[in-house]
């Protein structure tokens, strides 16, 4: 039970609410009661509360904005909302402490930038590419710059945002210079490949792990491009080797544009409630291998999408692919070449066909 706490239910979910001193979508977000507007705060982060608020405002994804992203309202506070359900249909019917009682400042407001649903698919930019994908939540975007070059700071965070008019929103590419300069101090990948393993800082002296969570791909395209690759990805957890020693950092959060990862926001060095099946792994993209090597008794089919360059091995009749990492699709690796794969020779195929003469 919540002491203090008052549930309000409104007749109207459609009214009452607007997003200020921002933009169409986005904004501080507040409310209209007994003839004036006023702030909305929340001191717990709560998750839903964006989600109530741009769908009570008839659109669809949402965010919550940093509080450095958006004004802070100057007048009142009318909420003080303290949990929000997933299918709440208007922040007023939100768990709250009631109209005009709360215990924040101003620094508590939410601002919220919301979504359009059903933007055109993704386009070529100049040096950079823009990746969409449409779900039940809306249409997303995701910019995936050229080589040498990194995502310009949009207000998303290197997401690219489905606008009112139905295009993604306009976003560049400027040069990486980290890239070009080849500063890659620090950072390492571990118990792998030159492109893909266990993330490993260097601090205080010592090699120690990442953590994995609370983070997204930003995170793997910063530290790609740190060590002079493309954008990156991932690993599954059981396809690389998790450290033993340090955990240095946990709950990294990349906004995409930073010439390293140790410039992304963290909970400090050493400062983590991670264990080491927690450690991460990424495996990088080169962004254009060679032609197509010579493959005995088969052949590489590949082809090139904006996340760089892909193969997979085909083998002639009578043999099969030996196993590799990615499960007979072949990997671009950092120098420019395909990883080397084999064909062997199908030794059950051969069984059954001599027991069908």
């Amino acid at each position: 039970m919540l002491f203090g706490l008052v549930v309000t239910r409104v007749e109207s979910a459609d009214q009452g609410i607007r997003l200020a001193d921002g933009g169409t979508d986005w904004g501080r977000v507040e409310v209209f009661h007994d003839g004036v507007w006023g702030s909305v705060c929340n001191t717990n982060n709560d998750y839903y509360v964006a989600r109530v608020v741009c769908n009570q405002l008839g659109m669809s994804s949402f965010y919550r904005l940093q509080t450095v992203d958006f004004p802070k309202g100057t007048s009142k506070i009318w909420l003080h909302v303290h949990a929000c359900n997933y299918g709440t249909l208007s922040i007023n019917n939100c768990t709250h402490h009631g109209w005009g009682q709360h215990n924040c400042t101003h620094d508590n407001d939410i601002g919220v930038l919301c979504v359009y649903k059903n933007c055109r698919p993704g386009s070529k930019i100049a040096n950079g590419n823009i990746t969409s994908s449409s779900s039940g939540y809306g249409s997303t975007g995701r910019v995936v710059c050229d080589p040498g070059y990194r995502p310009n700071r949009n207000l998303t965070d290197g997401g690219v945002r489905c606008l009112r008019n139905g295009e993604l929103e306009a976003i560049q590419c400027e040069p990486f210079v980290a890239h070009t300069d080849n500063l890659n101090p620090g950072v390492r990948l571990t118990g792998g490949r030159p492109n893909w393993g266990l993330v490993e800082v260097f601090h205080d002296g010592k090699w120690g792990t990442v953590c994995n969570k609370l983070m997204n791909l930003n995170f793997a395209d910063v530290l790609c491009r740190q060590l002079g690759m493309h954008n990156g990805g991932f690993l599954a957890t059981d396809n690389f080797g998790k450290g033993n020693g340090t955990i240095w950092l946990d709950g990294i959060l990349c906004t995409g544009t930073e010439l390293s990862i140790m410039n992304c926001s963290h909970k400090g060095w050493g400062s983590h409630t991670c264990v080491h099946s927690q450690d991460v792994g990424v495996m990088c993209n080169a962004r254009d291998c060679d032609a197509s090597p010579t493959v005995f008794n088969g052949k590489l089919s590949y082809y090139s999408t904006s996340y760089g360059s892909h193969a997979r091995v085909i083998c002639d009749t009578g043999y099969r692919v030996y196993q590799n990492l990615t499960a007979g699709r072949v990997r671009c690796m950092p120098h420019g070449e395909w990883e080397t794969v084999q064909c062997e020779k199908n030794v059950a195929l051969g069984q059954t066909m001599n027991n069908s003469g």
